[in-house]
């Protein structure tokens, strides 16, 4: 068996050999050429490659851990953008109700001032008519002297008066009793 083995070890080498002269491999050239291979491809790959592959892996982790915070940034805005409105809705219904109370209170002022402004009146109507002889130039002894006195188509057609029976030119009395203000345009007539 060893010579079997001897033989066909020998039978490889003569065709290896062969190949090679066919082709024209040079031996020495082949060997220098592997060597110089190898120490090229290990500089490569201890200094570029491993470098080089490091970046990679750096910008891959930079990568996945901005798209982690983009993914968070974008919840914080939606949740701020949710408390902006929940804010700005707060804010237009306390806004409502300031302005709802501001009319009230305007309403209530106004009511107030047209309740004041009444009485006031109905103070100066009633020292008007209970006042004994009145205030000359008041206004109630204007709308007295108004009511009495004669148109001038009365003066030039007088005709009886209603209440009192006699001509309105003849010194009519008035309802609080008082007969100056007719007296003197009587007067002033003569």
């Amino acid at each position: 068996m060893t010579f079997y083995l001897a033989s066909m070890t020998t039978e490889l080498q003569d065709k290896a050999q062969n190949i090679a002269d066919q082709f024209g491999v040079n031996w020495p050239m082949f060997i220098a050429q592997a060597v110089n291979f190898t120490l090229v491809a290990f500089v490569i790959y201890r200094f570029g490659f491993k470098g080089i592959l490091s970046t990679i892996k750096e910008r891959e982790k930079q990568i996945s851990d901005s798209l982690k915070h983009a993914e968070k940034i974008k919840l914080q805005l939606e949740e701020t953008e949710k408390k902006q409105k929940e804010t700005l809705q707060e804010a237009s219904i306390e806004a409502k109700k300031t302005v709802a109370g501001a009319q009230e209170q305007a309403k209530s002022y106004a009511e107030a001032q047209k309740e004041d402004a009444r009485k006031q009146a109905e103070e100066i109507v009633a020292k008007g008519r209970f006042a004994p002889g009145g205030e000359r130039g008041s206004a109630g002894d204007r709308r007295r002297r108004f009511e009495f006195h004669p148109s001038p188509f009365e003066k030039k057609f007088p005709k009886k008066h209603a209440s009192t029976g006699s001509d309105a030119e003849d010194g009519a009395i008035r309802e609080d009793g008082d007969t100056s203000g007719i007296e003197d345009d009587a007067d002033q007539k003569r």
